[in-house]
């Protein structure tokens, strides 16, 4: 269970964080959600599909990290990350934009989980100097923050509309590995090349006023990170 708290000098002035990585860190995860403005630098590294909400069914970004839940092939045994970018969704650490419940403007206010894993005493991150100025890793924070809060409303107007071009389509994935394993991904969602390159000069134009059409590119051509994770795979199994 969460421990959400509304950060503040006064109550969070000697708290530090843990802003290593680590499967204890949470960072064991297949999959981390990125966001529009991100994925130039995301389809360098990682492959990039849709998934849907288990609950709500709204599609959402995920960079794809390894072939199970669990399995991130871009942590090594020694806690090294294996990408020169990591997703924001991971480098904001246990923080969270939250609201005050009596403020009808729902105006965003920075907030913290204090049973994250990477609170924690001995971490090299300090959040205020002198106890009140925030120090420059929470600064680093807040604006990570502000991008995934500013991004939400993109996000979802550029999944309507690629949705209404149909461009979103199923995405499965076999893999033999050399030494016989198996693997079998499914679940996910990607752009469709062939409908991309389909779209009419109309369309294109439609992608293109709403700045869509290079994330399309982006997420259909990302699928080539998929060899990545094979050779970090096949790494791990040697």
């Amino acid at each position: 269970m969460a421990n959400i708290q509304a950060l503040n000098p006064h109550q969070h002035s000697n708290i530090r964080i843990n802003s290593d990585f680590a499967d204890a860190l949470g960072h064991n995860k297949g999959a981390v959600m990125v966001m529009p403005s991100e994925l130039r630098e995301v389809q360098r590294e990682y492959p990039i599909l849709f998934r849907k909400h288990p609950e709500t069914g709204r599609l959402f970004i995920n960079a794809l990290l390894g072939f199970t839940e669990h399995e991130n092939l871009y942590l090594t045994k020694n806690n090294q990350w294996q990408a020169d970018y990591v997703p924001m969704a991971f480098r904001k650490g246990p923080f969270l934009i939250g609201f005050k419940s009596e403020d009808k403007k729902k105006t965003p206010i920075i907030s913290i989980d204090m049973d994250d894993p990477r609170v924690d005493e001995k971490g090299k991150e300090c959040l205020f100097v002198d106890g009140k100025e925030q120090s420059d890793y929470l600064q680093t924070v807040n604006d990570i923050l502000y991008q995934m809060h500013e991004n939400n409303a993109t996000l979802i107007a550029m999944i309507n509309t690629f949705n209404e071009l149909n461009l979103i389509e199923p995405l499965t994935l076999n893999i033999n590995l050399h030494n016989g394993e198996e693997v079998n991904f499914s679940g996910a969602y990607t752009i469709a090349e062939e409908k991309l390159l389909a779209l009419t000069s109309s369309e294109l134009e439609k992608l293109n006023s709403q700045g869509f059409l290079s994330a399309a590119y982006y997420i259909s051509g990302s699928l080539n990170n998929v060899n990545k994770l094979i050779k970090f795979k096949q790494a791990q199994a040697s």
